[in-house]
């Protein structure tokens, strides 16, 4: 599940940064990058597990809540760095 939702949060993010990619103000390629890596990482690991116990994608309470704290660690990863950027920016 939780592959499933970076791979998302990947697709639409790059979707943003192409629409905006001009302005490159939000820098949704980087949100792109951190969950689009994170989300393929867990799809070879989902197919991996599914090879050796045949479960590949599971649909539980601690899935749900693995799959909220990646989503906000991702975002919250993208922020860090869109905010250190623009005070970097501001500094020089």
């Amino acid at each position: 599940m939780w592959a499933i939702a970076l791979l998302l949060i990947s697709a639409l993010s790059t979707i943003a940064w192409f629409k905006t990619r001009a302005v490159n103000k939000y820098r949704f390629d980087l949100l792109a990058v951190i969950s689009g890596s994170a989300g393929l990482m867990f799809l070879v690991d989902n197919i991996y597990s599914y090879l050796n116990e045949g479960v590949l994608f599971e649909f539980n309470y601690d899935a749900v809540l693995l799959t909220i704290t990646l989503v906000i660690s991702a975002l919250l990863t993208w922020l860090a760095i869109l905010i250190y950027s623009v005070k970097f920016k501001q500094m020089t």
